[in-house]
């Protein structure tokens, strides 16, 4: 019986030992994890402290919750006690609803905006938004348009279309030669 131990917990301490106290203490750094559906997305949140910044992934092109590189993320996440962590099946993929064909861009970039909203409201803070290929693209249009939703982003390999910055780039060149061209 350690008296001192239970007492940092705020735990009376008769008959309290050591085990007991540290399985206590431990309590609080084992994550809820809970899943869900919203707006006909289903979803995985882990929740280790609503005070703590959230992270919102956003998967790539027919990626979901259950891909790969989103289940390493939520193993770290599990483990990781200062973050909390939401993934998500797009409509169109997993368990979400609607048919693959019936999404297109705008459809996920709603999702995507649905789910940091959702983040948002469990912690009251704007989270970190991790994009993915095609997420990263998301998560871009998103930041251009509501950047005060978003605390920071991480874009991984982002499916960005550069081709209209590239036209631009040719059409500046070209205008710069023909201008010089004319005037010799």
């Amino acid at each position: 019986i350690n008296a001192e131990y239970g007492e940092e917990l705020g735990c009376p301490t008769a008959n309290m030992d050591k085990d007991a106290v540290d399985i206590a203490k431990n309590l609080s750094t084992v994550p809820s994890i809970y899943h869900g559906q919203k707006s006909g997305l289903e979803y995985t949140v882990i929740e280790h402290d609503p005070l703590a910044r959230g992270v919102v992934y956003i998967p790539g092109f027919t990626s979901g919750k259950d891909s790969d590189e989103c289940v390493i993320l939520r193993k770290y996440f599990e483990n990781l006690s200062t973050s909390n962590f939401l993934c998500y099946d797009p409509r169109g993929i997993g368990m979400s609803d609607l048919s693959f064909s019936d999404c297109n861009l705008t459809t996920w970039i709603e999702d995507a905006q649905k789910m940091i909203d959702m983040m948002h409201e469990i912690t009251n803070k704007p989270p970190l938004v991790v994009g993915q290929s095609l997420g990263g693209h998301i998560a871009s249009c998103i930041a251009q348009r509501k950047m005060c939703d978003i605390h920071s982003l991480v874009l991984i390999c982002p499916g960005i279309n550069y081709g209209h910055i590239f036209h631009e780039l040719v059409k500046s060149i070209i205008s710069k030669t023909t201008a010089q061209t004319t005037r010799k």
